[in-house]
Protein backbone atom coordinates (compact mmCIF):
# COMPACT_ATOMS: atom_id res chain seq x y z
CA UNK A 1 0.00 0.00 0.00
CA UNK A 2 1.42 3.37 -1.03
CA UNK A 3 0.52 6.99 -0.41
CA UNK A 4 -0.84 8.59 2.77
CA UNK A 5 -2.62 5.41 3.84
CA UNK A 6 0.45 3.19 3.91
CA UNK A 7 0.97 3.57 7.69
CA UNK A 8 -2.71 3.77 8.58
CA UNK A 9 -3.48 0.04 8.81
CA UNK A 10 -4.65 -0.98 12.26
CA UNK A 11 -3.17 -4.39 13.10
CA UNK A 12 -4.71 -6.93 15.40
CA UNK A 13 -8.02 -7.67 13.70
CA UNK A 14 -9.52 -4.18 13.50
CA UNK A 15 -10.48 -5.08 9.96
CA UNK A 16 -10.40 -1.60 8.43
CA UNK A 17 -8.05 1.12 7.26
CA UNK A 18 -8.06 4.64 8.59
CA UNK A 19 -9.69 7.27 6.45
CA UNK A 20 -7.67 10.41 5.57
CA UNK A 21 -9.34 12.18 8.51
CA UNK A 22 -8.07 9.46 10.84
CA UNK A 23 -4.44 9.67 9.79
CA UNK A 24 -2.01 11.49 12.06
CA UNK A 25 -1.41 15.22 11.61
CA UNK A 26 1.52 14.59 9.28
CA UNK A 27 -0.91 13.52 6.57
CA UNK A 28 -2.03 16.97 5.39
CA UNK A 29 -2.36 20.59 6.44
CA UNK A 30 -5.97 20.09 7.52
CA UNK A 31 -4.84 17.39 9.90
CA UNK A 32 -2.14 19.67 11.31
CA UNK A 33 -4.64 22.48 11.92
CA UNK A 34 -7.05 20.04 13.54
CA UNK A 35 -4.30 18.70 15.81
CA UNK A 36 -3.18 22.20 16.83
CA UNK A 37 -6.75 23.25 17.57
CA UNK A 38 -7.36 20.06 19.55
CA UNK A 39 -4.23 20.57 21.64
CA UNK A 40 -5.14 24.19 22.36
CA UNK A 41 -8.64 23.14 23.40
CA UNK A 42 -7.29 20.36 25.64
CA UNK A 43 -4.83 22.73 27.34
CA UNK A 44 -7.51 25.41 27.82
CA UNK A 45 -10.10 23.05 29.31
CA UNK A 46 -7.49 21.41 31.54
CA UNK A 47 -6.21 24.72 32.87
CA UNK A 48 -9.73 25.99 33.58
CA UNK A 49 -10.27 23.08 35.96
CA UNK A 50 -6.76 22.82 37.41
CA UNK A 51 -6.27 26.53 38.14
CA UNK A 52 -9.62 26.96 39.91
CA UNK A 53 -8.78 28.60 43.28
CA UNK A 54 -5.13 27.82 42.62
CA UNK A 55 -3.91 30.05 45.45
CA UNK A 56 -6.18 28.64 48.17
CA UNK A 57 -4.37 27.41 51.31
CA UNK A 58 -3.45 23.78 51.75
CA UNK A 59 -6.52 22.84 53.75
CA UNK A 60 -8.71 20.83 51.38
CA UNK A 61 -9.35 17.12 50.91
CA UNK A 62 -6.07 15.18 51.21
CA UNK A 63 -4.04 18.42 51.28
CA UNK A 64 -2.11 16.81 54.10
CA UNK A 65 0.03 15.44 51.25
CA UNK A 66 0.67 18.98 50.03
CA UNK A 67 2.01 20.21 53.37
CA UNK A 68 4.27 17.18 53.89
CA UNK A 69 5.86 17.49 50.45
CA UNK A 70 6.21 21.25 50.88
CA UNK A 71 7.94 20.78 54.24
CA UNK A 72 10.40 18.39 52.59
CA UNK A 73 11.04 20.84 49.72
CA UNK A 74 11.56 23.71 52.17
CA UNK A 75 14.15 21.66 54.07
CA UNK A 76 16.07 20.99 50.87
CA UNK A 77 16.21 24.74 50.24
CA UNK A 78 17.14 25.58 53.85
CA UNK A 79 19.75 22.90 54.49
CA UNK A 80 20.85 21.75 51.04
CA UNK A 81 20.68 18.34 49.42
CA UNK A 82 24.09 17.30 50.74
CA UNK A 83 23.33 17.76 54.45
CA UNK A 84 20.01 15.94 54.26
CA UNK A 85 21.33 13.18 52.00
CA UNK A 86 18.90 13.45 49.05
CA UNK A 87 16.07 11.91 51.09
CA UNK A 88 13.06 14.07 52.08
CA UNK A 89 13.19 15.40 55.66
CA UNK A 90 9.99 16.25 57.56
CA UNK A 91 11.45 18.47 60.30
CA UNK A 92 10.03 21.92 60.99
CA UNK A 93 11.71 24.77 62.80
CA UNK A 94 15.46 24.82 63.39
CA UNK A 95 17.15 21.42 63.07
CA UNK A 96 20.01 20.97 65.53
CA UNK A 97 22.84 18.53 64.96
CA UNK A 98 21.48 17.31 61.61
CA UNK A 99 18.80 15.29 63.41
CA UNK A 100 16.65 14.99 60.32
CA UNK A 101 13.48 12.90 60.23
CA UNK A 102 13.94 11.18 56.86
CA UNK A 103 11.00 9.84 54.87
CA UNK A 104 11.74 6.58 53.03
CA UNK A 105 8.26 5.18 52.36
CA UNK A 106 8.23 6.55 48.79
CA UNK A 107 10.76 7.51 46.11
CA UNK A 108 12.18 10.99 46.84
CA UNK A 109 11.94 13.03 43.65
CA UNK A 110 8.60 14.78 44.26
CA UNK A 111 10.33 16.99 46.83
CA UNK A 112 13.11 17.68 44.28
CA UNK A 113 10.69 19.00 41.66
CA UNK A 114 8.86 21.05 44.27
CA UNK A 115 12.07 22.52 45.69
CA UNK A 116 13.15 23.57 42.19
CA UNK A 117 9.89 25.46 41.60
CA UNK A 118 10.05 27.08 45.05
CA UNK A 119 13.66 28.10 44.42
CA UNK A 120 12.82 29.77 41.08
CA UNK A 121 9.39 31.29 41.80
CA UNK A 122 9.25 31.50 45.60
CA UNK A 123 7.25 29.43 48.05
CA UNK A 124 3.50 29.77 47.83
CA UNK A 125 0.47 27.58 47.30
CA UNK A 126 0.06 28.33 43.59
CA UNK A 127 3.75 27.75 42.87
CA UNK A 128 3.60 24.45 44.72
CA UNK A 129 0.69 23.29 42.55
CA UNK A 130 2.20 24.55 39.26
CA UNK A 131 4.46 21.57 38.46
CA UNK A 132 1.64 19.11 39.12
CA UNK A 133 -0.74 21.13 36.95
CA UNK A 134 1.78 21.01 34.10
CA UNK A 135 2.11 17.24 34.53
CA UNK A 136 -1.66 16.77 34.35
CA UNK A 137 -1.98 18.96 31.26
CA UNK A 138 0.82 16.91 29.74
CA UNK A 139 -1.06 13.71 30.58
CA UNK A 140 -4.17 15.00 28.79
CA UNK A 141 -2.09 15.80 25.69
CA UNK A 142 -0.51 12.33 25.76
CA UNK A 143 -3.97 10.75 25.99
CA UNK A 144 -4.78 12.64 22.79
CA UNK A 145 -1.47 11.59 21.16
CA UNK A 146 -2.01 7.91 22.00
CA UNK A 147 -5.56 8.14 20.71
CA UNK A 148 -4.40 9.58 17.37
CA UNK A 149 -2.44 6.39 16.74
CA UNK A 150 -5.62 4.27 16.83
CA UNK A 151 -8.68 6.55 16.78
CA UNK A 152 -9.93 9.30 14.52
CA UNK A 153 -9.63 12.99 15.31
CA UNK A 154 -12.93 13.40 17.16
CA UNK A 155 -12.55 10.21 19.19
CA UNK A 156 -9.02 11.16 20.28
CA UNK A 157 -10.15 14.64 21.26
CA UNK A 158 -13.14 13.22 23.15
CA UNK A 159 -10.90 10.85 25.15
CA UNK A 160 -8.54 13.68 26.12
CA UNK A 161 -11.36 16.04 27.12
CA UNK A 162 -13.11 13.33 29.13
CA UNK A 163 -9.83 12.71 30.96
CA UNK A 164 -9.39 16.44 31.61
CA UNK A 165 -12.97 16.87 32.85
CA UNK A 166 -12.99 13.97 35.26
CA UNK A 167 -13.48 15.33 38.81
CA UNK A 168 -10.49 13.24 39.93
CA UNK A 169 -8.30 14.95 37.30
CA UNK A 170 -9.47 18.49 37.98
CA UNK A 171 -8.99 18.27 41.74
CA UNK A 172 -6.36 15.64 42.48
CA UNK A 173 -4.46 16.36 39.28
CA UNK A 174 -2.91 19.39 40.98
CA UNK A 175 -2.42 17.82 44.41
CA UNK A 176 1.21 17.96 45.54
CA UNK A 177 1.74 14.23 45.67
CA UNK A 178 2.81 11.28 43.55
CA UNK A 179 -0.28 10.84 41.36
CA UNK A 180 0.05 13.61 38.77
CA UNK A 181 3.75 13.23 37.83
CA UNK A 182 3.55 9.46 38.30
CA UNK A 183 0.75 9.14 35.74
CA UNK A 184 2.44 11.64 33.41
CA UNK A 185 5.69 9.65 33.27
CA UNK A 186 3.74 6.39 32.96
CA UNK A 187 1.73 7.71 29.99
CA UNK A 188 4.87 9.13 28.40
CA UNK A 189 6.54 5.73 28.65
CA UNK A 190 3.39 4.02 27.37
CA UNK A 191 3.22 6.41 24.43
CA UNK A 192 6.81 5.50 23.56
CA UNK A 193 5.79 1.84 23.60
CA UNK A 194 2.80 2.55 21.32
CA UNK A 195 5.07 4.42 18.88
CA UNK A 196 7.45 1.46 18.90
CA UNK A 197 4.59 -0.90 18.05
CA UNK A 198 3.55 1.35 15.17
CA UNK A 199 6.94 2.08 13.61
CA UNK A 200 9.17 -0.74 14.98
CA UNK A 201 12.12 1.66 15.35
CA UNK A 202 14.51 2.18 18.26
CA UNK A 203 13.77 5.89 18.70
CA UNK A 204 10.53 5.41 20.68
CA UNK A 205 12.32 2.93 22.96
CA UNK A 206 14.53 5.74 24.25
CA UNK A 207 11.39 7.66 25.18
CA UNK A 208 9.87 4.58 26.82
CA UNK A 209 12.94 3.80 28.92
CA UNK A 210 13.73 7.44 29.85
CA UNK A 211 10.18 8.19 30.97
CA UNK A 212 10.05 4.89 32.83
CA UNK A 213 13.16 5.76 34.86
CA UNK A 214 11.63 9.12 35.82
CA UNK A 215 8.46 7.32 36.83
CA UNK A 216 10.35 4.79 38.94
CA UNK A 217 12.06 7.65 40.77
CA UNK A 218 8.66 9.26 41.42
CA UNK A 219 6.15 6.71 42.72
CA UNK A 220 5.65 3.02 43.48
CA UNK A 221 2.70 2.67 41.10
CA UNK A 222 5.00 3.14 38.10
CA UNK A 223 6.86 -0.04 39.06
CA UNK A 224 3.86 -1.97 37.75
CA UNK A 225 3.74 -0.37 34.28
CA UNK A 226 6.82 -2.20 32.85
CA UNK A 227 5.22 -5.53 33.69
CA UNK A 228 1.92 -4.44 32.08
CA UNK A 229 3.84 -3.42 28.94
CA UNK A 230 5.74 -6.73 28.89
CA UNK A 231 2.44 -8.60 29.30
CA UNK A 232 0.92 -6.75 26.32
CA UNK A 233 4.03 -7.32 24.21
CA UNK A 234 4.07 -11.06 24.86
CA UNK A 235 0.34 -11.49 24.24
CA UNK A 236 0.00 -9.31 21.17
CA UNK A 237 2.82 -6.88 20.43
CA UNK A 238 5.65 -9.11 19.24
CA UNK A 239 6.00 -10.16 15.62
CA UNK A 240 7.39 -13.40 14.26
CA UNK A 241 11.16 -13.57 14.49
CA UNK A 242 11.45 -10.35 16.51
CA UNK A 243 13.87 -10.29 19.43
CA UNK A 244 12.08 -9.89 22.74
CA UNK A 245 14.83 -8.30 24.78
CA UNK A 246 14.03 -4.72 23.68
CA UNK A 247 10.82 -4.76 25.69
CA UNK A 248 11.49 -7.50 28.21
CA UNK A 249 14.51 -5.62 29.54
CA UNK A 250 12.05 -3.04 30.88
CA UNK A 251 10.83 -5.08 33.90
CA UNK A 252 14.39 -6.28 34.56
CA UNK A 253 15.68 -2.70 34.62
CA UNK A 254 12.81 -1.82 36.96
CA UNK A 255 13.95 -4.42 39.47
CA UNK A 256 17.54 -3.16 39.19
CA UNK A 257 16.44 0.44 39.79
CA UNK A 258 14.51 -0.60 42.89
CA UNK A 259 17.60 -2.32 44.30
CA UNK A 260 19.73 0.79 43.63
CA UNK A 261 17.14 3.09 45.26
CA UNK A 262 16.85 0.98 48.41
CA UNK A 263 20.64 0.57 48.61
CA UNK A 264 21.14 4.33 48.51
CA UNK A 265 18.48 4.88 51.17
CA UNK A 266 20.27 2.35 53.36
CA UNK A 267 23.44 4.45 53.19
CA UNK A 268 21.86 7.70 54.40
CA UNK A 269 19.14 6.56 56.81
CA UNK A 270 19.95 5.93 60.44
CA UNK A 271 20.16 2.21 61.04
CA UNK A 272 21.41 1.48 57.52
CA UNK A 273 20.00 -1.49 55.66
CA UNK A 274 18.21 -2.83 58.73
CA UNK A 275 16.59 0.56 59.31
CA UNK A 276 15.36 0.91 55.72
CA UNK A 277 14.43 -2.77 55.56
CA UNK A 278 12.45 -2.53 58.78
CA UNK A 279 10.66 0.60 57.58
CA UNK A 280 9.78 -0.92 54.20
CA UNK A 281 8.78 -4.20 55.82
CA UNK A 282 6.43 -2.36 58.17
CA UNK A 283 4.85 -0.19 55.46
CA UNK A 284 4.46 -3.07 52.99
CA UNK A 285 2.82 -5.31 55.58
CA UNK A 286 0.50 -2.46 56.54
CA UNK A 287 -0.48 -1.79 52.92
CA UNK A 288 -1.07 -5.47 52.26
CA UNK A 289 -3.32 -5.74 55.31
CA UNK A 290 -6.95 -4.83 55.95
CA UNK A 291 -6.17 -2.85 59.12
CA UNK A 292 -7.37 0.74 59.19
CA UNK A 293 -7.07 1.48 62.89
CA UNK A 294 -6.85 -0.06 66.32
CA UNK A 295 -9.20 -3.02 66.16
CA UNK A 296 -10.66 -1.84 62.84
CA UNK A 297 -10.51 -3.85 59.62
CA UNK A 298 -12.43 -4.03 56.34
CA UNK A 299 -13.61 -6.99 54.29
CA UNK A 300 -12.95 -7.62 50.60
CA UNK A 301 -16.57 -6.81 49.76
CA UNK A 302 -16.27 -3.51 51.62
CA UNK A 303 -13.12 -2.81 49.63
CA UNK A 304 -14.90 -3.48 46.33
CA UNK A 305 -17.77 -1.19 47.32
CA UNK A 306 -15.34 1.55 48.36
CA UNK A 307 -13.55 1.37 45.00
CA UNK A 308 -16.84 1.35 43.09
CA UNK A 309 -18.01 4.41 45.03
CA UNK A 310 -14.69 6.14 44.39
CA UNK A 311 -14.93 5.47 40.66
CA UNK A 312 -18.52 6.65 40.31
CA UNK A 313 -17.79 9.76 42.39
CA UNK A 314 -14.52 10.70 40.70
CA UNK A 315 -15.12 9.47 37.12
CA UNK A 316 -18.92 10.05 37.11
CA UNK A 317 -21.37 7.13 36.82
CA UNK A 318 -21.94 7.43 33.07
CA UNK A 319 -18.24 7.03 32.28
CA UNK A 320 -17.88 4.05 34.60
CA UNK A 321 -20.93 2.41 33.01
CA UNK A 322 -19.60 3.18 29.51
CA UNK A 323 -16.28 1.52 30.42
CA UNK A 324 -18.27 -1.45 31.70
CA UNK A 325 -20.20 -1.61 28.41
CA UNK A 326 -16.88 -1.63 26.52
CA UNK A 327 -15.69 -4.58 28.59
CA UNK A 328 -19.01 -6.40 28.16
CA UNK A 329 -18.97 -5.89 24.37
CA UNK A 330 -15.40 -7.12 24.28
CA UNK A 331 -16.20 -10.29 26.21
CA UNK A 332 -19.46 -11.03 24.37
CA UNK A 333 -17.86 -10.40 21.00
CA UNK A 334 -14.97 -12.65 21.91
CA UNK A 335 -17.30 -15.46 23.03
CA UNK A 336 -19.58 -15.22 20.01
CA UNK A 337 -16.65 -14.85 17.64
CA UNK A 338 -18.12 -11.77 15.94
CA UNK A 339 -15.57 -9.28 17.21
CA UNK A 340 -12.04 -10.04 18.27
CA UNK A 341 -10.03 -7.85 20.61
CA UNK A 342 -8.28 -5.18 18.57
CA UNK A 343 -4.80 -3.81 19.12
CA UNK A 344 -6.30 -0.81 20.88
CA UNK A 345 -8.47 -3.00 23.11
CA UNK A 346 -5.38 -4.82 24.34
CA UNK A 347 -3.68 -1.49 25.05
CA UNK A 348 -6.67 -0.33 27.09
CA UNK A 349 -6.61 -3.59 29.03
CA UNK A 350 -2.91 -3.04 29.73
CA UNK A 351 -3.62 0.44 31.11
CA UNK A 352 -6.33 -1.02 33.33
CA UNK A 353 -3.89 -3.69 34.45
CA UNK A 354 -1.33 -1.02 35.40
CA UNK A 355 -3.86 0.78 37.60
CA UNK A 356 -5.82 -2.12 39.07
CA UNK A 357 -2.94 -4.32 40.23
CA UNK A 358 -1.73 -1.71 42.70
CA UNK A 359 -5.24 -1.13 44.04
CA UNK A 360 -5.90 -4.82 44.65
CA UNK A 361 -2.48 -5.72 46.00
CA UNK A 362 -2.16 -2.72 48.31
CA UNK A 363 -5.78 -2.60 49.38
CA UNK A 364 -5.29 -0.73 52.65
CA UNK A 365 -4.22 2.66 51.19
CA UNK A 366 -6.66 2.23 48.29
CA UNK A 367 -9.51 1.71 50.77
CA UNK A 368 -8.54 4.78 52.80
CA UNK A 369 -7.69 7.10 49.89
CA UNK A 370 -10.30 7.25 47.14
CA UNK A 371 -8.04 9.37 44.92
CA UNK A 372 -5.81 6.36 44.19
CA UNK A 373 -8.18 5.44 41.35
CA UNK A 374 -6.55 8.43 39.60
CA UNK A 375 -4.20 6.10 37.70
CA UNK A 376 -7.22 4.48 36.05
CA UNK A 377 -8.40 7.72 34.42
CA UNK A 378 -6.81 7.26 30.94
CA UNK A 379 -8.10 3.68 30.65
CA UNK A 380 -11.63 4.71 31.66
CA UNK A 381 -11.59 7.58 29.13
CA UNK A 382 -10.40 5.33 26.29
CA UNK A 383 -12.84 2.55 27.21
CA UNK A 384 -15.77 4.98 27.34
CA UNK A 385 -14.95 6.42 23.91
CA UNK A 386 -14.54 2.92 22.47
CA UNK A 387 -17.94 1.91 23.88
CA UNK A 388 -19.64 4.96 22.40
CA UNK A 389 -18.04 4.23 19.03
CA UNK A 390 -19.50 0.73 19.04
CA UNK A 391 -22.92 1.88 20.25
CA UNK A 392 -23.12 4.59 17.59
CA UNK A 393 -22.72 1.91 14.93
CA UNK A 394 -25.89 0.10 16.04
CA UNK A 395 -28.56 -0.10 13.35
CA UNK A 396 -32.25 -0.98 13.50
CA UNK A 397 -34.05 -1.80 10.22
CA UNK A 398 -31.08 -0.38 8.35
CA UNK A 399 -31.10 2.98 10.14
CA UNK A 400 -28.49 4.29 12.57
CA UNK A 401 -31.10 5.13 15.23
CA UNK A 402 -28.59 5.64 18.04
CA UNK A 403 -26.70 8.55 16.52
CA UNK A 404 -29.04 11.51 17.28
CA UNK A 405 -29.51 10.66 20.95
CA UNK A 406 -26.19 9.10 21.87
CA UNK A 407 -24.12 11.82 20.26
CA UNK A 408 -25.47 14.50 22.59
CA UNK A 409 -27.04 12.90 25.66
CA UNK A 410 -23.83 11.44 27.16
CA UNK A 411 -22.11 14.83 26.97
CA UNK A 412 -24.93 16.46 28.90
CA UNK A 413 -25.10 13.68 31.51
CA UNK A 414 -21.31 13.67 31.97
CA UNK A 415 -21.01 17.43 32.44
CA UNK A 416 -24.10 17.63 34.68
CA UNK A 417 -22.48 15.18 37.10
CA UNK A 418 -18.80 16.05 36.60
CA UNK A 419 -18.99 19.77 37.35
CA UNK A 420 -20.98 19.48 40.64
CA UNK A 421 -18.69 16.66 41.80
CA UNK A 422 -15.65 18.83 41.02
CA UNK A 423 -17.07 21.77 42.98
CA UNK A 424 -17.95 19.51 45.91
CA UNK A 425 -14.30 18.48 46.18
CA UNK A 426 -13.35 22.14 46.59
CA UNK A 427 -15.66 22.61 49.58
CA UNK A 428 -12.94 22.73 52.21
CA UNK A 429 -13.40 20.30 55.12
CA UNK A 430 -10.69 21.90 57.24
CA UNK A 431 -11.18 24.79 59.61
CA UNK A 432 -9.45 27.95 58.40
CA UNK A 433 -8.36 28.45 62.03
CA UNK A 434 -5.70 25.79 61.39
CA UNK A 435 -4.03 27.95 58.75
CA UNK A 436 -4.42 31.13 60.80
CA UNK A 437 -2.97 29.48 63.89
CA UNK A 438 0.08 28.27 61.99
CA UNK A 439 0.72 31.67 60.43
CA UNK A 440 0.51 33.44 63.80
CA UNK A 441 2.96 30.99 65.34
CA UNK A 442 5.37 31.71 62.49
CA UNK A 443 5.09 35.47 63.06
CA UNK A 444 5.38 35.51 66.87
CA UNK A 445 7.38 32.42 67.87
CA UNK A 446 11.13 32.43 67.24
CA UNK A 447 12.49 29.67 65.01
CA UNK A 448 14.61 28.20 67.83
CA UNK A 449 11.62 28.00 70.19
CA UNK A 450 9.33 24.99 70.48
CA UNK A 451 5.56 24.91 70.80
CA UNK A 452 3.58 22.45 72.91
CA UNK A 453 -0.06 21.72 72.11
CA UNK A 454 -2.58 19.78 74.13
CA UNK A 455 -4.54 18.71 71.03
CA UNK A 456 -3.74 16.58 67.97
CA UNK A 457 -5.98 17.89 65.16
CA UNK A 458 -4.36 19.98 62.43
CA UNK A 459 -1.20 17.88 62.38
CA UNK A 460 0.96 18.73 59.39
CA UNK A 461 -1.00 21.88 58.53
CA UNK A 462 0.10 23.71 61.68
CA UNK A 463 3.69 22.53 61.17
CA UNK A 464 3.85 23.76 57.59
CA UNK A 465 2.30 27.19 58.11
CA UNK A 466 4.19 27.86 61.33
CA UNK A 467 7.52 26.28 60.32
CA UNK A 468 8.07 25.61 64.01
CA UNK A 469 8.68 22.44 65.99
CA UNK A 470 5.32 21.45 67.44
CA UNK A 471 5.12 18.96 70.31
CA UNK A 472 1.58 17.59 70.33
CA UNK A 473 -0.68 15.87 72.81
CA UNK A 474 1.01 17.22 75.93
CA UNK A 475 -1.70 16.50 78.52
CA UNK A 476 0.00 15.09 81.60
CA UNK A 477 3.05 16.03 83.67
CA UNK A 478 4.93 12.99 82.33
CA UNK A 479 4.17 13.98 78.74
CA UNK A 480 5.19 17.54 79.56
CA UNK A 481 8.59 16.45 80.97
CA UNK A 482 9.17 14.12 78.01
CA UNK A 483 8.41 16.88 75.50
CA UNK A 484 10.59 19.34 77.41
CA UNK A 485 13.64 17.16 76.73
CA UNK A 486 13.11 17.62 72.98
CA UNK A 487 13.07 21.43 73.21
CA UNK A 488 16.10 23.72 72.92
CA UNK A 489 15.44 27.10 74.53
CA UNK A 490 12.06 28.55 75.37
CA UNK A 491 8.75 26.73 74.99
CA UNK A 492 5.25 28.12 74.60
CA UNK A 493 2.43 25.74 75.54
CA UNK A 494 -1.00 26.47 74.05
CA UNK A 495 -4.17 25.18 75.66
CA UNK A 496 -7.58 25.60 74.05
CA UNK A 497 -9.80 27.13 76.76
CA UNK A 498 -12.92 25.52 75.27
CA UNK A 499 -11.29 22.04 75.30
CA UNK A 500 -8.30 22.12 77.67
CA UNK A 501 -7.69 18.34 77.29
CA UNK A 502 -4.89 18.66 79.89
CA UNK A 503 -4.98 16.87 83.25
CA UNK A 504 -5.83 18.97 86.33
CA UNK A 505 -2.35 18.18 87.70
CA UNK A 506 -0.64 19.66 84.63
CA UNK A 507 -2.85 22.75 84.67
CA UNK A 508 -2.10 23.32 88.37
CA UNK A 509 1.63 22.79 87.74
CA UNK A 510 1.70 25.31 84.90
CA UNK A 511 -0.37 27.89 86.80
CA UNK A 512 2.06 27.83 89.72
CA UNK A 513 5.31 27.95 87.73
CA UNK A 514 4.78 29.62 84.36
CA UNK A 515 3.75 33.01 83.09
CA UNK A 516 0.56 32.79 81.04
CA UNK A 517 -1.63 35.11 79.02
CA UNK A 518 -4.81 34.75 76.95
CA UNK A 519 -4.60 34.60 73.16
CA UNK A 520 -7.41 34.75 70.61
CA UNK A 521 -6.60 33.34 67.18
CA UNK A 522 -9.36 33.49 64.58
CA UNK A 523 -12.39 32.04 66.43
CA UNK A 524 -10.56 30.16 69.17
CA UNK A 525 -9.42 31.25 72.63
CA UNK A 526 -6.18 29.91 74.09
CA UNK A 527 -4.07 30.20 77.18
CA UNK A 528 -0.38 30.48 76.36
CA UNK A 529 2.17 29.37 78.96
CA UNK A 530 5.76 30.56 78.52
CA UNK A 531 8.33 28.03 79.77
CA UNK A 532 12.10 28.33 79.96
CA UNK A 533 13.74 24.98 79.23
CA UNK A 534 15.90 23.88 82.21
CA UNK A 535 19.61 24.02 81.46
CA UNK A 536 19.97 20.27 81.98
CA UNK A 537 17.68 19.64 79.00
CA UNK A 538 19.36 22.05 76.60
CA UNK A 539 21.47 20.57 73.82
Amino acid sequence: MEGPLKDAWLPGGCGREKTPDEIGPSGNSTGIRAAVFSCMLIVTISLLALTYQIDEPFWGIQDFNCVLQSIAARNFLNYGFGDIGLMPALNTGDVHGNRFILYVHHPPTIAYYLAAFYWVLGESEWVGRLFFILCTVGSALIVYAIGRLYLNQMESLAAALIFALFPVTGYFGRMINYESPGLFFALLSFWGYCLFLKYRSNGPLWLMYSANILGLATCWEDYILPFAIAFHFLIWGRTKGEKHFKILLLPLSTIAFFVILVSYAARVVEGGASGVGGSLDWIIKLRLSSVIGVGKTFTFLQFLKAEYDAMTDLFTPIMVYAAGIWLMLLIVGRIRGKRGATHFDWLILSLFLYAIIYLFVFRQPAYLHSYMVYYMAPAVAFAAVSAWREILRLRFHGRNWAMPVLAVLPIYVFLSSSIPAFLDLHRNPQDMDIVSFGRILRDYIASDEAVMLTWTDGEGFDEYYSDRELLRRVRTIDEYNSALKRAQNRVVLFMDTAKPQASPELISFLESRCFNFPVRIAHRNFLAYVIDVPRRYRK
